[in-house]
């Protein structure tokens, strides 16, 4: 227990320190130092995060057993910390059936020791209630976690479309697609997503970021079975772009039907329609939407990758915002984390005069799993109430 304690209390410190250091970069002009600098804070907070969940969940079912601890204990969990990061340059660059082999091994215990971190957390509270058997205790929480690994990865195949009415002036269906994360996300799965989208019969779709996770050869082939929409689609930047390489994908995109948005605003059958690129720099919409005719369309959707800087949209004229981005945290509780950064992770909100909807995603990243969530596909159905 006083391990869980260690462990929470810095991880707490650590990222509150960080948060703060991230939010002081927005006083910067320099929108590349910005990213470069949030992308090493995301980094970071990754690392110890997901190194304090390996050390807590080795060191303490070592302790339930009674196993000792030696230089290979620390060698242990220092590899299975880093695996994540070699295995996703490894496929990145080759995308051949080992490295995805390698890469879906390293996504998958991540999204397992995650499970087994709450898991023991939840028993850290149950011995003080009621007596357990140590040993007991360790293979009972090996076993709940193989459990929830297997819904997991079957709750992470299922595709839902969840149907959303907004009150407008004009008649419109709309549908957004986010975080995609082709690359984790297969092209088996783009065909699906793609056959559904073309199913429901929109006027237009919004993708809103994180459409990509690479640009190795399989990736960029997948990526052109978007042509086979069969309605106008807009596209808005993630951050996972951004680790891709912003043109790189603009330059893949243009083999596409799909219209980059790029901090512009554009005219679509009546409605207003603002691309604003993802960043690091967290007053980006204060910025960008104050150079802006926002409110000279009956109706105006803007696509911002992270439902953040709200207080930007507010009296702008903008009626409804669509973001992703969290995931909703993607596994349950990750999701009480994701609420640290974001307070909205989920689902409609009125945030001042505007509609915010925040996808929980389309694909997933990294973990095959997904637990308090599904995948989905939003239909937005424009008209007066």
């Amino acid at each position: 227990m006083k391990l869980a304690r260690r462990f929470t209390r810095l991880d707490i410190r650590v990222l509150r320190r960080l948060c703060k250091s991230l939010n002081n970069t927005i006083h910067s002009r320099d929108d590349t130092y910005i990213n470069m600098i949030g992308f090493l804070m995301f980094l970071v907070v990754f690392l110890l995060l997901y190194g304090g969940m390996n050390s807590y969940v080795v060191l303490r079912l070592m302790s339930l057993w009674g196993l000792k601890r030696s230089v290979l204990t620390y060698l242990f969990i220092a590899i299975i910390t880093l695996w994540f990061i070699p295995a996703t340059a490894l496929e990145s660059a080759y995308g051949n059936t080992a490295t995805r082999g390698f890469y879906l091994a390293a996504a998958t215990w991540m999204g397992v020791v995650f499970l087994l971190c709450s898991l023991l957390l939840v028993y850290e509270l149950v011995r003080f209630v009621m007596p357990v058997q140590k040993g007991t205790a360790g293979w009972i929480i090996i076993m709940l976690a193989g459990i929830l690994t297997g819904y997991g990865a079957f709750n992470a195949r299922r595709l839902m479309v969840n149907t959303i009415p907004i009150s407008a002036p004009i008649q419109m269906k709309i549908v957004q697609l986010s975080d995609i994360h082709l690359g984790s996300t297969s092209r088996a799965d783009l065909e699906d997503i793609i056959e559904k989208t073309n199913a429901l019969a929109p006027d237009v779709v919004f993708i809103t970021g994180d459409l990509l996770d690479n640009l190795n050869a399989k990736t960029q082939g997948a990526v052109l079975e978007l042509n086979n929409l069969k309605m106008p689609a807009f596209f808005v930047t993630g951050n996972h772009e951004g680790y891709v390489g912003v043109d790189r994908v603009m330059g893949l995109l243009a083999k596409t039907s799909i219209k980059p948005l790029r901090n512009e605003a554009v005219e679509f059958n009546g409605i207003g329609i603002i691309g604003i690129d993802d960043s690091f720099n967290r007053k980006q919409l204060s910025q960008l939407l104050g150079n802006m005719d926002t409110d000279k369309y009956p109706f105006t959707i803007l696509l911002y990758h992270r439902p953040e800087d709200l207080a930007a949209v507010t009296g702008k004229g903008i009626d409804l915002m669509l973001s992703g981005h969290t995931h909703n945290g993607q596994i349950f509780p990750f999701n009480f984390i994701v609420r640290i950064f974001y307070p909205y992770t989920r689902g409609l909100h009125q945030v001042g005069d505007t509609c915010l909807y925040v996808s929980v995603g389309t694909g997933n990243w990294g973990p095959p799993l997904r637990m308090g969530s599904r995948r989905e596909i939003t239909l937005f159905q424009l008209g007066p109430p």
